[in-house]
C-alpha cells in the first residue's frame, strides 16, 4: 500500500509560524529582577511590549489587565530603574495602580493596565492617592530647620552653593546661600507679606510686597514673582502651585541610606511668565521631585530641560521638623537695620504689565 506524503493543513502551518515568531521575538529581549523586586533591568532589541509587561508582572506577582492591541515592538536598554519606570519606558499607555505598605512604606505596584483602572482593591493607590498620602504627613509641619545645595548650569557653568533655610511658623523665614567665588551671602528673609533680598557684601536690599503682587497680578503669578512669601518655604503641602493631573508617581529610589518615592512634575502656577524674565528658568521644561518615604519631606527638586539634562537640582539635608524657640534665637527675620531698602514691587508689577500687552 502507498502511503499518502505527510503534510500540515495551511491553518497549521499559520500557527506554527505564528508560535516560531513569538519563540524568537521573545529571545529578543533579557529582563532581570533583583531579589527585593525594587530594580529592574532589560536590554530589548525591537520585542513585545506586551510579552515584556507579562514577563516582569509573572516575576512580581502583579496583577495586569492589558488589551493585546496596546502591544507594540520596543528597543530598550535600562539598568536599574524601578518596575514603575520600566514599564513607563515600555508605553505610555500602560497604567498602574499601587500599594503602600503601612509599616515599611515601600510602594509595591500591584496591577498593570491598559484603558480604565477597572475595579480596584482598597489597598490600591493612584498617583493622586499617593500625593495625598504625602500631604497628610506633612500637613503639620509648620517650622523647620534644613541645610540645603544648589547645583546649577548657567551660561555654560556648573555652579553649587550651600546653605541653610530656617522656617519658624508660615509668617517668617530665612534662607541664606553662601555663594561661590567669595561672594559672600545671599540672604532672602520673609516678613508676613513682605520679602526682603540682599547681599552681606552689599548695604542695598530689595524689597517686594507680596501682597500687592497677589491682588494685582493675581494669586497664581504674583506667588512666583515676590518668591510666595512663607508659601516658597511650605513643607506642609509640597504640592501646592502643581496641576496634580500632570503629576505622575515614577518609582521608589535610595539614596543616602533612606527610600524615596519620586515624582515626576510638570510646572508650577506662574513659572512660564518666570521664564520670559530669566533664560535659565526659559530652559525648564519639568523635574521631579525626592520624598523621605517614612517622613514624606521633599529632599530633592531636580529642574530639567526638555531632553531631560538637570538644570537646577535642590536638596535638603538634615532637616529637624520639631525645632524649638531657642534653636532660632539669634535668627534675624528683618533686614540690616543700617540698610537702604529699595521697594522693587512697582518695577515688577509695570514690568509684567508691559510683558502681558
Amino acid at each position: 500500500m502507498k502511503r499518502r506524503p505527510y503534510y500540515l493543513m495551511p491553518g497549521v502551518i499559520a500557527c506554527l509560524v505564528m508560535t516560531l515568531a513569538l519563540v524568537v521575538q521573545a529571545q529578543t529581549y533579557d529582563l532581570t529582577v533583583t531579589d527585593d523586586g525594587q530594580k529592574v533591568s532589560l536590554k530589548a532589541d525591537n520585542a513585545s511590549s506586551y510579552a515584556i509587561i507579562q514577563d516582569l508582572a509573572k516575576r512580581l506577582d502583579i496583577e495586569t489587565r492589558l488589551a493585546p492591541d496596546a502591544d507594540h515592538p520596543v528597543t530598550l536598554d535600562l539598568k536599574n530603574v524601578s518596575p514603575a519606570e520600566a514599564v513607563r519606558k515600555l508605553s505610555d499607555s500602560f497604567g498602574m495602580t499601587y500599594r503602600l505598605d503601612p509599616e515599611t512604606n515601600e510602594i509595591r505596584i500591584v496591577s498593570i493596565y491598559t484603558g480604565s483602572a477597572g475595579n480596584r482593591s482598597a489597598k490600591e493607590l493612584t498617583t493622586r492617592e499617593l500625593v495625598e498620602s504625602i500631604q497628610k504627613k506633612v500637613s503639620k509641619i509648620t517650622r523647620y530647620k534644613s541645610n540645603m545645595t544648589m547645583s546649577m548650569s548657567m551660561l555654560g557653568q556648573n555652579i553649587k552653593m550651600d546653605g541653610v533655610v530656617m522656617v519658624k511658623d508660615p509668617q517668617h523665614a530665612r534662607m541664606e546661600f553662601n555663594m561661590p567665588g567669595g561672594l559672600g551671602k545671599q540672604v532672602t528673609i520673609v516678613d508676613g507679606d513682605t520679602t526682603y533680598s540682599f547681599s552681606s557684601l552689599m548695604p542695598m536690599v530689595q524689597k517686594i510686597d507680596t501682597k500687592r503682587l497677589r491682588e494685582t497680578l493675581g494669586p497664581e503669578l504674583g506667588a512666583q514673582m515676590g518668591s510666595g512669601g512663607g508659601n516658597s518655604f511650605r513643607l506642609d503641602d509640597p504640592f501646592s502651585g502643581y496641576d496634580l493631573d500632570a503629576v505622575d508617581f515614577t518609582g521608589t529610589k535610595d539614596a543616602d541610606g533612606r527610600s524615596h518615592h519620586v515624582f515626576s512634575m510638570g510646572l508650577p502656577d506662574g513659572f512660564e511668565a518666570m521664564s520670559e524674565i530669566n533664560p535659565m528658568m526659559g530652559a525648564i521644561q519639568g523635574g521631579e521631585v525626592w520624598f523621605d518615604t517614612e517622613t514624606g519631606i521633599p529632599v530633592r527638586n531636580t529642574m530639567l530641560d526638555a531632553s531631560g539634562k538637570p538644570v537646577m537640582d535642590i536638596r535638603m539635608t538634615n532637616t529637624n521638623t520639631n525645632p524649638t524657640d531657642e534653636d532660632f534665637e539669634g535668627v534675624s527675620f528683618a533686614p540690616p537695620a543700617d540698610a537702604n531698602i529699595i521697594d522693587m514691587t512697582d518695577n515688577i508689577i509695570q514690568m509684567m504689565k508691559t510683558m502681558n500687552q
